[in-house]
């Protein structure tokens, strides 16, 4: 008897979840007693946030905080992490956003050999406004990913020689 009554809560879940205008419904929770709901649980109700979006559902308890805090950065505070650990984090992070520019580049030729194609078959000049914005957009795009890992590589870098430097 209560498979039945879970798939049939389920599907109510699915179906609310469907019908939400924001993707978002309520699940409130009282002395056993489970309520769906597009609108926020009254106080003496625990409330579970669940999000539909892009096929996937994010179920948040919603009586702790929104913005948990990054577990990297508590440890950091606490300084739990040896001198050595954190270096090799930090090494390790620069070594994944390098591979990450590498990728970009790989991906940055693909996309601009894609285009040049797509310009060939079009029967359209090298210069032609269309290709020459389309290509520049592609340029912009990939060059703000790269500066951005860049910026990201030199703050990693000088957080470890700050590491390095200081004793404690």
């Amino acid at each position: 008897m209560i498979a039945p009554r879970l798939s049939l809560l389920t599907i109510v879940a699915i179906g609310l979840i469907s019908s939400s205008s924001h993707g978002a419904i309520y699940k409130c929770i009282k002395e056993g007693k489970v309520i769906f709901s597009q609108t926020t649980c009254p106080n003496d109700f625990r409330q579970h946030e669940i999000e539909f979006q892009l096929g996937f559902t994010k179920v948040t308890d919603s009586d702790k905080l929104k913005q948990p805090k990054d577990p990297l950065l508590v440890l950091l505070n606490q300084q739990t992490l040896s001198k050595d650990k954190l270096l090799q984090l930090v090494d390790d992070e620069v070594f994944r956003l390098k591979q990450e520019i590498a990728y970009y580049k790989i991906l940055k030729r693909s996309e601009l050999q894609k285009l040049e194609r797509h310009r060939f078959w079009q029967k359209q000049e090298k210069t032609h406004p269309e290709y020459v914005k389309a290509q520049a957009q592609l340029e912009n795009h990939f060059n703000e990913l790269t500066t951005e890992n860049q910026t990201a590589i030199e703050q990693l870098l000088e957080h470890k020689n700050s590491i390095v430097e200081n004793p404690n």
